[in-house]
């Protein structure tokens, strides 16, 4: 398959990989149909983020069609649309169960205060991304979600990260009906907090 990999500060290129096999009953593989690239992929092209080893697939946005299943997962079938968040999480953890899934130490063994993310370094977990033709999705029972029917791949691909980043922004200023709102920063991410500002407000309007 193609892939999108690191080979250094300020270097990357499309190489032949392997495509990832099931390594765990609990694991999917997804073939990528849409993949976006992130604002903090730049960390990583910079050279900037820690333990980022040559060879490493890029891309924690994406989107794809379920190629394949392990023996234990039970909520998605082969060929399934669905949409995979950035980060890896396995349900069940102290901070699973508190709702802290960016924080799943089950997931990453160099974990400290951040757990798995695709195409993030090994500073968190090693996991290869999306910016590829295959993924595999360790606990496809937790983080995948099924696109519904009338959804396009270019909207799904969006709630992986980039709009529930700006949905969270806005939700943690705790909007009301009247409430003036400052977004510094009109990004990708900044228009999402502008717009679900915007939603927040008027859906507390009677």
């Amino acid at each position: 398959m193609r892939s999108m990999v690191y080979r250094g500060p300020y270097k990357v290129r499309v190489e032949e990989k392997d495509i990832p096999r099931i390594e765990h009953p609990n694991d999917a593989i997804v073939r990528v149909t849409a993949a976006a690239i992130c604002g903090s992929d730049l960390h990583l092209y910079h050279g900037m983020m820690p333990d980022t080893r040559v060879g490493t697939t890029f891309g924690h946005e994406f989107v794809g069609v379920v190629h394949e299943l392990g023996s234990s997962v039970r909520n998605l079938s082969v060929g399934d649309r669905v949409m995979v968040p950035f980060n890896i999480y396995c349900g069940s953890c102290y901070f699973c169960s508190r709702g802290l899934y960016s924080n799943c130490h089950n997931v990453n063994p160099n974990a400290t205060a951040v757990g798995g993310i695709y195409g993030y370094s090994h500073t968190c977990g090693g996991y290869d991304g999306g910016q590829a033709e295959f993924v595999r999705v360790p606990f496809a029972d937790v983080g995948p979600s099924i696109i519904p029917d009338w959804m396009g791949e270019e909207d799904a691909v969006l709630l992986t990260d980039a709009l529930a980043t700006g949905y969270f922004g806005a939700q943690l200023g705790d909007i009301r009906e009247g409430d003036t709102v400052v977004v510094f920063g009109a990004g990708p991410v900044g228009l999402y907090a502008a717009a679900s500002s915007w939603l927040m407000g008027r859906a507390g309007s009677s």
